[in-house]
Formats: structure tokens, C-alpha cells, sequence
């Protein structure tokens, strides 16, 4: 089993996930974004690229949200 990746979020900035997918060689099919606000409050943003993959759908679940792109 692979090793979890672990990141941690930054109060000042944000720190940047590079994703890479499989159809562009050249770099990451998308980005995710992680930091911490001034009230202590978590925030993850997927950057919506548009790249080689499109979002087609957000489902979301009690304890998680699913992002499928295609």
C-alpha cells in the first residue's frame, strides 16, 4: 500500500498540490490548494483548470465530496 501524502497548510499563503493525471506529459492536469484562515478555519480549493480534464461532476456525501472529471 502506498504511503499517504501529507501537507501541511499554511497559515500565511497557500500551499499548492500539483496533480498529475494521465494525459499531459508536460505537467500536472490540475491543482488543489490548501491553507488556514485568520479565524482557524481549514479551506481546500481545487483549481477548476479546465486543463485535460473538465469537471463534470461534485458529489457530495455526509462525511466526504467526490470531484469527477473527465
Amino acid at each position: 500500500m502506498p504511503r499517504p501524502l501529507i501537507v501541511k497548510a499554511p497559515r500565511k499563503g497557500r500551499r499548492e498540490i500539483q496533480v498529475l493525471g494521465h494525459r499531459d506529459p508536460r505537467g500536472p492536469d490540475n491543482s488543489v490548494f490548501v491553507w488556514v484562515d485568520e479565524q482557524d478555519q481549514l479551506h481546500i480549493e481545487v483549481y477548476k483548470a479546465n486543463r485535460c480534464y473538465r469537471f463534470k461532476e461534485v458529489i457530495e456525501r455526509k462525511g466526504s465530496v467526490e470531484i469527477i472529471a473527465d
